[in-house]
Order: C-alpha cells, then sequence, then structure tokens
C-alpha cells in the first residue's frame, strides 16, 4: 500500500489532503529563512500543482457549469479524479515533499545530498502533476456525450501546463525546439579546501570536479539546486554536420528519458572553449562500478542486471538497437 493512503487510512480518495499537503510546502517555501536558494524552483513547480488542482475542483464545483448527459451524473468527473490511481502518485509524492521540506527547512540542513533529493522530490512532483493532468484528457475521451461547453473546458485543462511560463530545467528540455541550456545557469562545482562548492570568487584555489576516461565530464549545478554533467563534446560551428549530429543525438535520448535505467540528457550548452551535453549527474558509470566494487553480493548483481535488462527491453519496444551499454544506468 502506498505511503499516503496507509497514513490516511480508510479515508474517501479525495483530493482535499493533496491540497492540504501542498498548501504546507508552499508555505515552507514562501517562509523559510533557510536554504533560500532552493526555494524559487520548488515554489514554481508546486504553484503549477496547485492549479492544475485549483482548476480541477471549479470544473467540478462551478454552479455555471452545464450538466453532463442524462447517463452521466454530476458528480461522476470527480469520482473519478478522487479513485485515480494519478491522484495517490501525487498524494505521496506531496506527503514525501511536506515532510522534506518541514525537515530541512527547520534544521537549517544545506548538504549536497539533501539538494540532490530535494531536485529529486521536485522532478517527481512536476511528473506526477502532468500525470494527474492528463487524466483530464482520457476523461474527455470517455465521455463524448458531455456538452461542447464541458469539453471545452476539459480540452483548455488538458493544455494548460503548456501555457504556463516555466523556466525550470524541465520544462526546457521538453521543448524539443530549445535544447540550448544557457551557461549563466550552470556553476561549475569545485573541490575547496576538501568541501564541494559551486560558488567561488577565488578560481586559482579550486579544482573542479572531473570523471571519465579523458576527464572530460564535469560535475557541474543547475541554478543551485540540480547536480548535473557537463560533457565536452568539440568545437565547432552551428553549420558543421557536427553539430547536427550532436541535435539528433540529443533529441534521441531525450525520447528515452521516461526510462528510469537510461541517463537522462538535458540539452547543450555552448562555452568559448565549445560544445557541452548537459545530462544528469551519476556518482558512477557503469563500468566504473563495476571495476571498483568487484565483490558484489547476488542481490546487487542481480540489481544491476534488471536495470541493464530493463533499459534494453525499453530500447527494444521501440525498435532501438542499443551498442553503447555505458549510459544505462
Amino acid at each position: 500500500m502506498s505511503l499516503f493512503f496507509s497514513m490516511v487510512g480508510g479515508m474517501r480518495k479525495d483530493f482535499s489532503m493533496s491540497k492540504k499537503f501542498l498548501d504546507s510546502i508552499i508555505s515552507d517555501f514562501e517562509t523559510s529563512k533557510y536554504n533560500r536558494d532552493l526555494c524559487p524552483e520548488g515554489l514554481k513547480v508546486a504553484k503549477r500543482c496547485k492549479d492544475v488542482l485549483n482548476e480541477i475542483d471549479n470544473i467540478s464545483t462551478n454552479p455555471n457549469t452545464p450538466s453532463p448527459s442524462p447517463n452521466v451524473p454530476r458528480d461522476d468527473f470527480m469520482n473519478y479524479v478522487e479513485n485515480s490511481k494519478e491522484l495517490q502518485r501525487l498524494g505521496d509524492c506531496l506527503w514525501k515533499l511536506s515532510a522534506f521540506t518541514n525537515y530541512v527547512f527547520t534544521n537549517s540542513v544545506n548538504t549536497y545530498e539533501e539538494r540532490e533529493k530535494f531536485e529529486k522530490l521536485i522532478e517527481e512532483l512536476e511528473i506526477k502533476t502532468t500525470e494527474f493532468q492528463n487524466i483530464i484528457i482520457d476523461w474527455k475521451l470517455k465521455r463524448s456525450r458531455w456538452s461542447s461547453a464541458i469539453k471545452k473546458k476539459i480540452k483548455a485543462l488538458g493544455k494548460f501546463s503548456s501555457t504556463l511560463k516555466q523556466k525550470s530545467l524541465d520544462a526546457m528540455v521538453k521543448d524539443s525546439l530549445n535544447l540550448k541550456i544557457p551557461i549563466e545557469c550552470i556553476k561549475v562545482s569545485y573541490n575547496f579546501n576538501g568541501l564541494q562548492t559551486f560558488d567561488t570568487s577565488s578560481a586559482a584555489e579550486v579544482n573542479p570536479i572531473f570523471r571519465g576516461s579523458r576527464n572530460h565530464i564535469k560535475l557541474c549545478w543547475y541554478e543551485g539546486t540540480r547536480r548535473i554533467a557537463e560533457k565536452k563534446v568539440g568545437n565547432f560551428s552551428v553549420n558543421d554536420e557536427k553539430y547536427k549530429e550532436m541535435i539528433g543525438e540529443i533529441k534521441f535520448m531525450k525520447d528515452l528519458s521516461s526510462c528510469n535505467n537510461i541517463l537522462t540528457i538535458f540539452g547543450y550548452c555552448q562555452r568559448p572553449s565549445g560544445f557541452s551535453i548537459i545530462s544528469r549527474w551519476e556518482d558512477y558509470n557503469l563500468q566504473t562500478y563495476l571495476a571498483e566494487n568487484k565483490d558484489l553480493d547476488w542481490i546487487e548483481k542481480l540489481s544491476i542486471a534488471r536495470g541493464i535488462a530493463n533499459a534494453l527491453n525499453y530500447c527494444h519496444k521501440k525498435d532501438i538497437l542499443h551498442y553503447d551499454i555505458r549510459t544505462l544506468v
């Protein structure tokens, strides 16, 4: 049983608890005196979620909303929403994020591990919000006898998220026409007196954190909240065939980003020294991890094998033959 509904016991699956958790999250982001750099991105995603919940609430409770056909009860729409798995998953996500923000902001936690956890929870909330929003489109398709006014409202809600102006990395990379990530949003991570930092005024005393066989993958932070990898691919012009190949590869990999076992590619950036591909940062790639951990037990080995098989199966279902398993995680 999921965490959210095990906590609320036998309560009906309405979204009142989700709204309460969300209000708590928004309040934490707006009032916290600590970790202020974490708040803008989280607040932006949380408010988007609130807009979606409010719009659904308006559709179901507005007295001016025309009634469905005689065969469809007035509250059938809300019953459909309340009993959906998408609402349950959104509620789980909101509960976890509410507990996290309360802990982090109360205890002034500011480690990169907590930042990474925050990043994943915000990303999860954005995904669950979109999934929850999509059930409205499904409802529209299943209730063709609704009046044209109802269909118009549902169609508008289905397009609601695409009209929101979002500056987050996730919103940016979803637009295949805008793969370039502003360089000012990317801060290099450094080892400074034994500690990791991403903001320093003494560049001569710091050492960037590199990885890869040629030290060509650099650890960076996106707007101070998300660890990303900057992989240098070369210095060429936008008219070069290599540029077209890079853009094609990024678009191709973005289409596979819904699989958790395939490395997520976000886009690219351009520095004076050349182009780099921006992806999710992983502490190890598969080859390095296996080389440094030769005494894995069978549970760990099976877990790795299952992850690889899941990624390959995902590719094969899309009629893709994956030739380089180093991008499987």
